[in-house]
């Protein structure tokens, strides 16, 4: 019986794990941990069609508690490593200024719906870059030079169901507080990344690029749209910067949208506990 060489193996191991999407993830990790979030790799949901337990690669979250509710904005990351064939984003010659719809149009607990709702008409809201569309708006995603599998919808998908699962369950949670949750669908790739459109001529237009933002006429999430965010590595430190902004400025600025939705929640406690006590003394 011939024993491996242990160093042989570990090389072979070496470049294998290079190779790999694990490696992609590790990295993604890395990062929303360096930009304050908490950060779970391999992280699983259930999947809210099917109701099978799937796995999404990085989850990333912060929360605040804001007058006994709390605001928490979650990331549903799924990591791609696609060095041989770019990915193109295919997108609209121009995208629908309704700066509320593009606030409101997330994934979502349903304390996070009436809170987006809330806040979807202040101007400084939809300026923020987590909320602010493009000039042009992705609406699908294609691998190039290569049949197989859809990698980039099945990606899209992984993230948009991620996102409304966790959105779901925030809706759930049985807690004395109210969970206002926004969850971004996010997918990021190792490779190269086009976006593709129409000239106002009708010739095609392509370029590189680093950050789309794909308005997915999927309902998937739960809302009209599936808003994914598809960018590269390269793009992530800073998109993280801009969530960073977001969430501060929801969470200082927003707070009495916020909290007024909670005072509501705790007058319902108060209504059905006062129902349940009056049933209660009913049956003596």
């Amino acid at each position: 019986m011939t024993v491996a060489d242990p160093t042989s193996v570990v090389d072979k191991l070496r470049r294998w794990f290079a190779d790999s999407g694990y490696p992609l993830e590790m990295r993604v990790a890395a990062l929303v941990s360096k930009h304050g979030f908490a950060a779970y790799q391999s992280e699983h949901y259930r999947d809210p069609d099917r109701r099978e337990i799937r796995e999404i690669d990085v989850v990333a979250m912060d929360a605040l508690g804001v007058d006994g509710g709390k605001l928490k904005l979650t990331l549903a990351i799924e990591c791609k490593t696609s060095r041989d064939k770019p990915w193109l984003v295919l997108c609209s010659a121009q995208t629908d200024n309704d700066g509320p719809t593009h606030v409101e149009d997330r994934a979502a607990s349903k304390a996070g719906i009436e809170f987006l709702k809330r806040i979807s008409s202040r101007e400084e809201i939809q300026n923020l870059t987590v909320f602010r569309a493009n000039p042009r708006n992705g609406y699908s995603v294609v691998r190039a030079f290569g049949d197989g599998p859809d990698v980039p919808y099945a990606a899209m998908m992984s993230a948009t169901k991620a996102a409304r699962a966790l959105a779901d369950e925030a809706t759930h949670v049985r807690a004395g507080y109210v969970v206002a949750e926004i969850v971004l669908p996010i997918v990021v790739v190792d490779g190269l990344l086009f976006e593709a459109h129409l000239t106002p001529d009708g010739e095609t237009s392509v370029s590189p690029t680093i950050h789309e933002l794909v308005y997915w006429r999927n309902p998937i999430a739960g809302r009209t749209h599936s808003v994914v965010r598809v960018m590269c590595i390269e793009a992530l430190p800073s998109f993280l910067n801009e969530v960073r902004v977001a969430f501060d400025k929801l969470a200082t600025d927003c707070r009495d949208e916020l909290a007024c939705r909670n005072r509501y929640h705790k007058v319902q406690q108060g209504i059905r506990g006062a129902r349940a006590t009056l049933s209660s003394r009913g049956h003596r």
